[in-house]
């Protein structure tokens, strides 16, 4: 595989910051009214409960990778790779996280994004790790291994 340019590394950070912030945006303007009773109550729990899931994961796996910690999908030559705790789970805990908060988000708001605004994103971050995973091999060869040990990219048991 040819090796990666720095404006390759941009164009999925731009992509990425771009369905972020779809994802952010786009429950707050398409929200289901009124936001009262029961139910928007119930709402309103359950997506705390995944933001809040999301921000211990976020935490635990940037704590984790320290000074490899980058949005780009070329691993940081300082870096170090991480095969133990919260990625002995799942291969990209932090894309998990965000997976987790913008599920939250948009069943805070409701509506039909409440299901769409994830799983649109979760696409665009399974293509992104594809050309990640691509990156990570030709950076640590021991990567592999990782993900035969580890199969799950994102949600434990399922994908």
């Amino acid at each position: 595989m040819a090796t990666p340019t720095p404006n390759q590394d941009r164009r999925w950070i731009a992509a990425q910051l771009a369905v972020f912030a779809t994802a952010l945006i786009a429950p707050v303007i398409f929200k289901r009214a009124p936001k009262s009773g029961s139910a928007a109550l119930g709402r309103g729990l359950v997506g705390a409960v995944a933001v809040g899931a999301g921000a211990v994961v976020a935490n635990t796996a940037r704590t984790q990778l320290a000074e490899g910690l980058t949005m780009a999908p070329t691993p940081r030559a300082e870096g170090h790779m991480v095969d133990d705790g919260v990625y002995g789970v799942v291969r990209h805990p932090m894309y998990l996280s965000a997976v987790l908060v913008f599920a939250g988000w948009a069943r805070w708001w409701g509506g039909p994004l409440s299901v769409i605004a994830p799983i649109g994103m979760l696409a665009f971050l399974l293509q992104k790790i594809a050309y990640e995973e691509s990156r990570l091999l030709a950076h640590y060869p021991e990567y592999d291994a990782y993900r035969e040990r580890v199969p799950n990219q994102i949600l434990p048991g399922l994908i």
